[in-house]
């Protein structure tokens, strides 16, 4: 009976234009388009800053040896005459200066006062500044040390008297990988979400609108048939969906990466290959079959399309929870975190794509998810067995 149940709602979900909209297209087109989209306009953007040629003018009331000769033989720097500029901090604000750089001294010490405008979240236009005041101050410490009587041979060690030489063990693959799933489960899942959004409206709400609901519930079919038929499907939408966002990115890099050749991408795909988008499929089944069951449930209160929407968008932010924690990098697959749906298959599919997967946290992951499934869809059928919750005007 599940069967036939399951099969008679893909039908009908299948006939729906939107729904193989949401399901299909959209991930297919929209993920590769915002990754590689967005990526190569931010990269633009920070290469245009790189090279923009910014202006400063110099106030020097006692001379910094080296500074004006520095600043002038930047070539990404324009010095603008002070006795051209009224107020420094006003020209600032206007966009006609990019820098106001002034000199003093205090003893032995030398101030640099640089006053300067910059909302960029990227590299600061301050960096180019530093480095040359950064050399100028190594510069100065030399020859101070000179001065004194040090050696030439030793004023390296003076300057940097401890160096560092980082040795990171971890593998190229384990820096993809946990640079990969810092965003890839959370695109899956909220495509996944979107999915189960949008047909669980449709199978339930929707039906209970059309008024066929409930003609399918007075009928010879148990109800924890028709529950578990309708939550199959949705769940099988929603795995489609996260599939298809993953393959999709899959193959838009794959394609990328032949046409430039880059080096880059080909480490990407080395990561990042259809056997671990296969793999992928499985490990984030669980949340498919999650997200699917509490949007249904939501979905059965509702007695109209519009209101299941409504419901679900204020569940959708309950969702963020875990998958913020995950993006923060802070968090590590173990077994409190296992037991956690959604945090816990996001945290494995990082693991996967690290290499680093122990497949011990498998069954934690099943079973908990299983379990909370298993416990909404109860839910489910003691709400349908409810005609005050089905009927509710």
């Amino acid at each position: 009976m599940i069967g036939t149940l399951f099969f008679k709602e893909l039908r009908e979900m299948l006939r729906d234009r939107k729904h193989l909209l949401v399901t299909i297209l959209l991930p297919i087109l929209v993920t590769p388009l915002m990754m590689f989209g967005v990526g190569a306009l931010q990269a633009s953007a920070q290469q245009e800053r790189d090279q923009e040629v910014l202006r400063y003018t110099l106030i020097e009331n006692i001379t910094l040896p080296g500074l004006r000769d520095q600043l002038a033989e930047n070539p990404r720097l324009d010095e603008v005459a002070l006795e051209t500029i009224g107020n420094t901090q006003e020209a600032i604000t206007q966009g006609e200066l990019d820098f106001a750089i002034q000199i003093s001294r205090d003893n032995d010490q030398y101030q640099v006062d640089v006053d300067y405008k910059d909302t960029a979240i990227g590299q600061s236009k301050l960096a180019r500044i530093r480095a040359i005041l950064d050399t100028l101050a190594d510069d100065i410490i030399a020859d101070r040390l000179n001065h004194i009587g040090v050696e030439q041979n030793k004023v390296d060690a003076f300057l940097a008297p401890i160096v560092l030489r980082d040795n990171n063990l971890a593998s190229r693959q384990e820096n993809i990988g946990q640079a990969l799933g810092s965003f890839l489960p959370f695109l899956i899942v909220i495509w996944m979400i979107s999915s189960a959004i949008a047909i669980s409206s449709d199978l339930v709400a929707g039906e209970k609108e059309r008024g066929t609901l409930e003609t399918l519930i007075i009928s010879p079919v148990p109800l924890m048939d028709m529950v578990v038929g309708k939550w199959l499907v949705i769940t099988l939408a929603a795995w489609f969906a996260g599939m298809l966002t993953l393959v999709s990115l899959w193959g838009a890099t794959a394609v990328i990466g032949l046409v430039i050749n880059n080096s880059d991408f080909n480490e990407l795909l080395s990561v990042f290959s259809f056997l671990t988008v296969m793999v992928a499929a499985v490990v984030m089944a669980p949340t498919a079959g999650f997200v699917s069951a509490v949007f249904f449930v939501s979905a059965s209160f509702a007695q109209s399309f519009k209101e299941a929407q409504s419901y679900a968008s204020g569940l959708m932010l309950l969702f963020f929870i875990p998958m913020f924690a995950t993006i923060s990098g802070a968090l590590e697959l173990s077994g409190p975190t296992s037991l956690v749906p959604i945090m816990n298959t996001s945290l494995a599919f990082t693991e996967l794509l690290k290499g680093t997967l122990a497949f011990g946290y498998v069954i934690p992951i099943v079973v908990s998810n299983a379990l909370v499934i298993f416990a909404v869809l109860v839910g489910a059928v003691a709400l349908y067995r409810s005609e005050r919750v089905l009927a509710r005007q």
